[in-house]
């Protein structure tokens, strides 16, 4: 008999949904996940949705703790590789154990994208940063810039505007792509934006300030 009828590799919303609704289904579930369950979604700061905003750390421990009481088996492990064989699957982890399963589901998630300009491998963890709530602390009093203009990148900006000294979205555009909530400065996030967008080649800049 095999250990689970699916397993899931990954912990964020994606691995948990899927998690979520195999148990819901009956099926008998386990999620690995190597580091925090939640993924990135835990450093979000403000979702927007019909019910109203919410923190990513708040959906993501929601999304957990409903897939546990479904049923699904949550563990916090390693995985080092997949074997396929005709009709199972065998996933290995790092300290030597692995389980048996019908079916795989790797829900590993993504890396931040890149800008790809000059210097910035070389300055990853010196200045440029790609989680502003694990380490906006460090730019206390500081000028600082956020690239892009979306939900996440505006989140970002208005959280550091209550540490830095002075923060400027850089975009592609003068329209900020963020929800509506983030644009008019009703989100939940105290803060405003302040100044005309101003153009120059293919960027545009604004600055945040908390209110």
């Amino acid at each position: 008999m095999l250990d689970y009828d699916a397993v899931v590799i990954g912990g964020g919303p994606a691995g948990l949904t899927a998690g979520l609704h195999l148990s819901r289904a009956g099926h008998r579930a386990l999620l690995l996940e190597r580091e925090v369950f939640g993924g990135a979604l835990k450093h979000v700061e403000l979702l927007e949705r019909d019910a109203g905003a919410i923190s990513g750390a708040r959906l993501a421990s929601d999304l957990a703790e409903e897939a546990a009481r479904c049923g699904l088996r949550l563990r916090e492990a390693a995985v080092t590789g997949v074997e396929a064989f005709s009709s199972t699957r065998w996933v290995a982890l790092e300290d030597g154990r692995g389980f048996s399963t019908a079916v795989v589901i790797v829900a590993s998630g993504s890396r931040p994208r890149r800008l790809g300009i000059p210097g910035e491998d070389r300055l990853v963890g010196r200045g440029v940063i790609d989680c502003v709530p694990c380490d906006g602390g460090f730019f206390a009093g500081r000028r600082v810039a956020v690239c892009g203009s979306d939900d996440h990148a505006l989140a970002d900006a208005l959280h550091l505007a209550g540490l830095a000294a002075g923060v400027t979205v850089l975009a592609r555009s003068p329209e900020l792509r963020a929800g509506p909530a983030l644009r008019s400065g009703r989100s939940p996030i105290p803060g405003s934006w302040s100044g005309a967008a101003r153009t120059s080649g293919r960027s545009s800049d604004r600055t945040a300030s908390r209110g």
